[in-house]
């Protein structure tokens, strides 16, 4: 089930990051809409906010998957509208290391969304000055 975020009385919900026609568990290619009942058309009608949890290492997606994602989304989702979730680094120890060129790339990308960014895992940020400086960099800020 999806979580409701509240910025400044408006509201958004977080969205799983299937690309549009993905093919799971013998779903006939609308896995987002048959397995976790996210018809992405009626919660853009409903919410301010559409944030897909765009994790590409987490996922193992690589480089270009929050590019391709947002650019999929973009066909069904108005622009104002997607506000990305990306991850900073990894969840835990049993996922790879997110590399600084990834963060960079990832957040390069989802930047483009005139919405804004979510970033996953704060204290990850805080714990990397390295990551720091990229985000400040690319976002802007002190």
């Amino acid at each position: 089930m999806p979580s409701f975020l509240s910025l400044a009385g408006r509201l958004g919900t977080d969205l799983q990051s299937w690309r549009t026609g993905t093919v799971i568990l013998g779903s006939a290619g609308g896995a987002r809409e048959e397995i976790v009942g996210q018809d992405l058309q009626r919660l853009a009608s409903f919410f301010d906010y559409i944030s897909p949890m765009e994790y590409s290492a987490l996922t193992h997606r690589g480089q270009g998957w929050v590019e391709r994602l947002n650019r999929d989304l973009l066909a069904e989702v108005p622009a104002a509208k997607l506000l990305p979730s990306i991850e900073v680094g990894p969840d835990g120890p049993q996922f790879p290391p997110m590399s600084l060129e990834d963060y960079e790339s990832d957040l390069k990308a989802a930047r483009k969304a005139p919405a804004g960014v979510v970033l996953y895992h704060l204290e990850l940020l805080l714990d990397d000055p390295a990551k720091q400086d990229i985000t400040k960099r690319i976002i802007g800020g002190r």
